[in-house]
């Protein structure tokens, strides 16, 4: 049975954020993602790749990609799961530790999530640490990051280095505040 899941979706001048603002945007889904019964508090981390406006999609495509960075991403996962969605797994190749799911809620401690095309904001409580790889300019986008979710966070460091086809690329890591 096909249940329809809401996705929280804000739209301003045909862009998108996904966000804790219900609208009346659906997809359908074939169960509904689970929220834990219990609060599970700060086990996961979570690796999305931005632009300066915190873009990440435009019109169901990622808005660049860069092979130094995903062999950063690799190095850094240090053989640690990494949840993502099916579109997302070509980013990382012959990496063995992969759980293709978007139900997060699954992610066990120190497993990272890689958002992409999924919805992280009703994983917010689960978070313990956001990897913001940042591609230091502005591309079209309708879906972005919800940066607001960097409000209970602070900015443990900032790398820069050079990838493939992007001259400068940052990598920044935010831990949750106590």
């Amino acid at each position: 049975m096909w249940l329809v899941r809401t996705v929280s979706i804000t739209r301003t001048k045909s862009k998108q954020c996904l966000n804790d603002t219900p609208t009346s945007t659906q997809i359908p889904y074939p169960h509904k993602p689970p929220i834990p019964d219990t609060k599970k508090e700060d086990i996961m981390k979570v690796i999305a790749i931005v632009d300066d406006d915190y873009g990440i999609m435009f019109n169901n495509r990622r808005v660049s990609k860069d092979s130094v960075l995903n062999e950063q991403i690799i190095k850094m996962l240090d053989g640690r799961k990494l949840w993502l969605s099916l579109y997302s797994k070509q980013l990382f190749g012959d990496y063995e530790n992969i759980e293709v799911n978007q139900e997060f809620g699954f992610a066990g401690k120190d497993d990272f999530c890689f958002v992409e095309d999924s919805e992280i904001v009703s994983y917010e409580d689960m978070v313990d640490e956001v990897y913001l790889y940042k591609w230091n300019r502005k591309y079209p986008s309708d879906v972005k990051f919800p940066k607001d979710m960097l409000n209970d966070f602070k900015l443990e460091g900032s790398t820069d280095f050079e990838g493939n086809s992007h001259e400068k690329i940052t990598e920044e890591r935010y831990v949750r505040k106590k």
